[in-house]
């Protein structure tokens, strides 16, 4: 037992059955958190070829390097 805790094992394990029953919702209510958001493609590709990001310069690294390595005309 802790040394802090003051209350007795059996009211402690009350206590997190009922958090436990409020958080998964037992009685048949559902948090409603409403649609799923989706980003659009041409937004994120827009962000990154934007220069003021981190991410967005190592992604155009990126870029350059694989199209260093990528054959267009193999004939």
């Amino acid at each position: 037992m802790s040394q802090f805790c003051t209350m007795p094992a059996g009211e402690r394990k009350m206590h997190a059955a009922a958090i436990s029953r409020e958080v998964h919702g037992a009685n048949g209510d559902t948090m409603d958190l409403g649609i799923k958001v989706s980003t659009p493609k041409d937004i994120m590709l827009e962000e990154l070829s934007l220069q003021s990001n981190r991410g967005s310069r190592l992604f155009k690294m990126r870029q350059r390097r694989s199209e260093k390595y990528t054959p267009y005309n193999t004939r």
